[in-house]
């Protein structure tokens, strides 16, 4: 017979604050085997690498490519002819366009605080780690956004849907996030598939439930809802289904 075992683990918000400025978790800390869960840098770029790159990567599809480039040319012709153009975005979420005016245009969300943009999330749920050139000008802001620890990407931000008048949009999701790990060494060197989206697996096992982000687990940053995953093995794959909670990390033994 099968066996598995969940845990939810509230991650302390001092922790996660440091990378969701936005986010409000619960200040209640829950060790497992007498160690606190934090997340550092290494954790962070570990768990958002695959929506970084499925936000961004259409390199490797020519239909995709044609289409961020028909896209890309509309935004700035729309941008180029509006007759107003504002120096100045009012505090709070709104919808923005963003390019890196070759490969990809994508909708996103961009907090703005005196006129400065204080967070950038993508999807709706995923804050990514970024560095902005200054004030907003003229409806439009320029961003480096973290890829990784060694891989960057400049991008523009358009406000386009302020560019008339100011229009504040609703706040992203708050993300929650799974732990994947195994005792079982068959489970090592396969792939991880939630919901058809493709995760490196596993790359060591664990005597007891490891840490959240620790190295060799595979931990996934997704938006609350319920999940299939098929965990991929030297044997029978391990089918399954995974339900995600903001602010909580879901820790998941594939046996």
């Amino acid at each position: 017979m099968k066996v598995f075992c969940l845990v939810f683990l509230i991650v302390p918000s001092v922790a996660f604050a440091q990378i969701y400025p936005y986010s409000k978790f619960s200040v209640r800390n829950t060790n497992i085997n007498s160690t606190s869960v934090y997340i550092n840098n290494d954790g962070y770029y570990w768990g958002i690498r695959y929506a970084v790159n499925a936000f961004m990567n259409v390199y490797n599809d020519r239909k995709l490519h044609e289409t961020a480039l028909a896209k890309i040319g509309t935004i700035r012709q729309e941008y180029d002819s509006h007759p107003s153009k504002p120096d100045s975005i009012s505090n709070g979420w709104h919808n923005v366009l963003v390019t890196d005016n070759n490969s990809f245009c994508r909708e996103a969300k961009a907090y703005v605080s005196n006129n400065h943009v204080k967070d950038f999330v993508i999807d709706n749920y995923l804050p990514l780690t970024f560095k902005s050139t200054g004030t907003i000008k003229k409806g439009k802001n320029v961003l480096t956004i973290s890829k990784s620890e060694s891989e960057t990407v400049i991008v523009d931000v358009y406000f386009l849907y302020d560019l008339d008048e100011p229009s504040v949009a609703d706040p992203p999701m708050e993300p929650g996030c799974v732990c994947f790990w195994s005792f079982n060494k068959k489970y090592v060197g396969e792939q991880i598939i939630v919901n058809n989206s493709k995760y490196d697996g596993l790359t060591k096992t664990f005597p007891r439930a490891p840490d959240c982000f620790e190295e060799g687990a595979r931990t996934i940053f997704l938006k609350p809802n319920t999940y299939e995953f098929t965990a991929q093995k030297n044997g029978n794959d391990r089918e399954g289904e995974i339900t995600i909670k903001a602010g909580q990390c879901l820790k998941y033994r594939l046996d």
